[in-house]
């Protein structure tokens, strides 16, 4: 059935209606028992249109992270611009697990999100949500306005302004070297991370220098990152971490031999995923969100 779309997929729905496989199924939505309430929210997903909507909406709401991510992505998957806008507030303000699945299934709508609430969201003072919408807009390499992203470059929030220079290589509109340049000379290692990362994507080989200078930091994970970011550019990266090498500064040489390593036989790895910095205990249990698809009908 998850296959299915259109008229298919509006026939099996009202089969499973007639069969009561829909109440069975928003009875389970009620059960004090997680597995069974997320068993439920995959299941009704499937159906069409508005069945169990609001159903849905409850499960969506649920106090357990993986029914509700799991509601929300079902809610996602019907197509209502107006339901994806309402479980993207839900992920904004819900667990990381939340926001994981959504920057996956929101994908399709992230052009008119952004254009609409994701923008609304990014001009509001909450710096939580703020931080979260950015993180989402970034896995969608949105495009933002630039008199929305401009002043987020320059908040007093440094958490709001690492995130944002995280959105200058999705950015045609606005010029990246002087902010990754006042990114790298700051004096928190959130924001340095942040620069050197998009430094690193953008193959800014002119901060190379700098970059190299925040990998000689004591901060580990920024050097980690920042190694990684300097193995991203190529040539000029590459030769900062070779003179890294040179120096046997340990464990500091270790994580350069790593980094270029990792740039020549996974050059992805150079680049930050979203959500990378975040230590949310839901992690690493997001694989679990879609169990129990198997048997809808238990």
């Amino acid at each position: 059935m998850a296959a299915l779309e259109g008229k298919a997929r509006h026939r099996l729905s009202r089969l499973a209606s007639r069969l009561g496989y829909r109440s069975h199924w928003e009875a389970m939505a009620f059960s004090t028992v997680a597995q069974k309430r997320r068993r439920a929210s995959n299941a009704l997903g499937l159906l069409d249109g508005n069945d169990s909507r609001a159903v849905l909406f409850h499960l969506a709401g649920d106090k357990d992270p993986l029914v509700q991510a799991a509601a929300c992505r079902a809610i996602a998957r019907r197509g209502s611009i107006q339901d994806c806008e309402a479980v993207f507030q839900i992920g904004l303000q819900g667990p990381l697990v939340v926001r994981m699945v959504l920057a996956t299934a929101l994908h399709p709508y992230s052009s008119e999100i952004a254009k609409g609430m994701l923008d609304r969201e990014l001009r509001g003072a909450d710096r939580g949500r703020t931080i979260a919408a950015l993180n989402l807009a970034q896995a969608w390499k949105a495009t933002l306005r630039p008199e929305t992203l401009l002043p987020l470059l320059m908040h007093a929030g440094d958490e709001v302004r690492a995130a944002a220079l995280r959105m200058l290589p999705f950015q045609p509109l606005i010029q990246p070297d002087l902010w990754v340049a006042i990114g790298l000379g700051h004096a928190n290692p959130s924001i340095r991370t942040a620069a050197a990362e998009t430094a690193g994507q953008l193959g800014l080989s002119f901060a190379a220098g700098a970059v190299a200078g925040c990998a000689r930091q004591e901060d580990l994970p920024l050097a980690h990152r920042s190694l990684l970011a300097l193995a991203a550019m190529g040539g000029h990266g590459e030769e900062e971490i070779e003179t890294i090498l040179r120096d046997g500064e340990r464990p500091l040489a270790a994580l350069a031999l790593e980094a270029l390593a990792l740039a020549k036989l996974r050059p992805e790895v150079a680049q930050r995923t979203p959500f990378a910095h975040t230590t949310d205990s839901e992690t690493p249990r997001v694989t679990a969100v879609g169990a129990g698809t198997g048997s809808v009908a238990a």
